[in-house]
């Protein structure tokens, strides 16, 4: 996936399952995965190394699976209510998702919490 960001072009990404999503780094090998991958699909783009800017990781919140295969889980978004227990408050989850459909994602969010307010 490639999209124009800030005069620079932001390319991505992997599907690795992570258990713990605070140890997540975009390490050298996905890294060389990526650039692997565009020039298969784009032969006569060279990316070097030296052109990278920036590296970043993300994890995607996807419903729970016992799948080990992560492009096997459904993508489709949606968002839950966890009541408040003890001292923590209501939090609103929100799994699934994909880039693309960040906007309609917001608004299902949006709106839950509204009503919810």
């Amino acid at each position: 996936i490639l999209f124009p960001y800030l005069g620079k072009v932001l390319i991505g990404s992997t599907d690795i399952r992570v258990d713990d999503p605070d140890q997540v780094r975009c390490e050298e090998d996905e890294q060389r995965y990526i650039l692997q991958s565009l020039a298969f699909v784009f032969p006569s783009i060279k990316v070097s190394d030296d052109q990278i800017v920036f590296r970043f990781a993300g994890v995607r919140p996807l419903p729970a699976s016992e799948d080990s295969f992560t492009g096997r889980i459904p993508r489709d978004h949606f968002c839950e209510f966890v009541e408040p227990a003890g001292h923590l408050p209501a939090t609103l989850c929100m799994i699934g998702g994909k880039w693309t459909t960040f906007r309609s994602f917001g608004a299902l969010a949006a709106d839950m919490a509204l009503k919810r307010l």
